[in-house]
């Protein structure tokens, strides 16, 4: 890959190449394993993609992120095993498998927006 260089580009969610920036807003990338996410914010999903060409696009929206989530951020572990999203609107942290599976919901205190996952010292989602 070069740095600098595009060599890929892939739409996001249900979004097309009709769609404006403003109705995907492709919040947060994230880079786990061999994929790719995204947090499409106001598309109210996310979406994986293979790392080496952006091909193999998967995507989940209310279906498992719930309904208004708004997806704010998203982080990946290393290996790509788990994924973790910061839902805006409902204050909420999902984990998800690589396969966009949910694995846990968890209610986070306090007020929106929720800030985008971080990450620990060792590299795993916190």
């Amino acid at each position: 890959m070069h740095t600098g260089t595009l060599t890929g580009e892939q739409h996001v969610g249900s979004c097309t190449s009709a769609s404006t920036f403003d109705q995907c807003y492709p919040r947060t990338v994230a880079v786990g394993g061999t994929h790719v996410y995204t947090a499409n914010q106001n598309d109210d999903s996310v979406s994986r993609f293979d790392e080496a060409d952006l091909g193999s696009p998967a995507t989940v929206g209310a279906d498992v992120l719930g309904i208004g989530c708004n997806p704010y951020g998203v982080a990946a572990a290393p290996a790509g095993d788990r994924v973790v999203v910061s839902c805006q609107g409902t204050s909420q942290l999902l984990i998800l498998d690589a396969n966009l599976g949910l694995l846990n919901r968890v209610s986070l205190p306090g007020r929106t927006p929720v800030p985008s996952p971080s990450r620990a010292t060792d590299g795993r989602p916190t």
